[in-house]
Parts: C-alpha cells; sequence; structure tokens
C-alpha cells in the first residue's frame, strides 16, 4: 500500500489526487502500528493519536496554504472548478438554482468556509484528540457537500486511522492483552 501510494501520488496521471497521499500516510501509520504490537496498549494508544493528529494537521496543512490566495479567498477558483465539474449536491443546487451575482456570494463564502475548515483541521495537533472525533469526522464527513462523493476516497483513510486510534484506547476495557 505505501509502495504503490507513493509512486501514484508522483505519478504525473495522478498526482493532483489527494487520495494517494492520504493512503500513503495512512499506511505508514499502520505499518508502525503493527511493528508497535508489543508495547503496552496504554502508551501505543497515546501514541497512536499523537500520529494521526500530526499526520492529519501535515496533510491539512499543505491544503490550508495552498488555498491562502486572494483568488480562492474570493470564490473565484471554486466557482471555476466547481462550474467546469460535476460537484456536491450543495455546489449543484447554487450553480442551477441561484443567480450569476448571488453564485458568487455563495462561492465566495464556500470558500472561506473550506479554508477554515482546512484550517482547523491543520490545527488539530493542538487541540486534544477527541477534537478530532466530535469536530474532524463531521468536517470531514461534509467535505462531500461541496465535492463529488470520491472525495471519500481522500478521507476513509484519515477516517480510518481516526477510528482505529480510537479503538485502541477502548481495547482494554474489552479485553486484556497476555
Amino acid at each position: 500500500m505505501i509502495l504503490s501510494s507513493a509512486v501514484l501520488a508522483v505519478h504525473q496521471d495522478t498526482y493532483n489526487d489527494a487520495t494517494f497521499v492520504t493512503s500513503f500516510w495512512s499506511g505508514v501509520w499502520a505499518l508502525w502500528l503493527v511493528s508497535r504490537r508489543d508495547a503496552p496498549l496504554e502508551a501505543l494508544a497515546v501514541q497512536a493519536k499523537a500520529l494521526v493528529t500530526l499526520i492529519i494537521g501535515m496533510i491539512f496543512t499543505g491544503g490550508f496554504v495552498g488555498k491562502l490566495t486572494g483568488q480562492y479567498w474570493d470564490g473565484i477558483v471554486l466557482a471555476n472548478i466547481f462550474g467546469a465539474y460535476e460537484a456536491g449536491a450543495l455546489v449543484e443546487w447554487i450553480k442551477h438554482s441561484l443567480t450569476p451575482q448571488i453564485q458568487a456570494t455563495a462561492f465566495r463564502a464556500l470558500a472561506r468556509s473550506v479554508i477554515l475548515c482546512e484550517g482547523l483541521l491543520a490545527l488539530s495537533p493542538f487541540f486534544p484528540y477527541k477534537f478530532l472525533l466530535y469536530i474532524g469526522v463531521p468536517l470531514l464527513l461534509s467535505f462531500a457537500l461541496t465535492n463529488t462523493v470520491w472525495i471519500y476516497s481522500v478521507v476513509s483513510c484519515l477516517l480510518g486511522m481516526i477510528f482505529a486510534a480510537k479503538r485502541l484506547e477502548e481495547m482494554p476495557k474489552i479485553t486484556s492483552r497476555s
């Protein structure tokens, strides 16, 4: 998984698809987790959660910084991207139900919301892990409102890491390791 994701993350036909970036880092995290299988479960849970927040923070810092342009902040980039391609339900409604002037205002608000959401996720290493569970997960799931459902190919790896690390924390309550 790590090798194929690394190749596809830099391949000229797939380099712009974040799926391969998130699957690469999720694969690295899973490999790290498996390599630590003999570690005490309590310590492993703490370390796993810390790594998840760092990985998600790193991934969204790139997206956040990349969107810090005047054209993205004004909604121009978002309108051009979604005007040319199929998008999520909210964007499709904006494109087909609103006048061009109101569309510009809606895309500006939507672009700023995306920037703020990615900024919050970029800051996730500075928040308690529950931030990812209660704020991060809904944000990740809500990305389909603006993107197509194919965005879940990007966020599903991240969601898997979030819930797997949380599950590690709960394991001692369910069973004891010998």
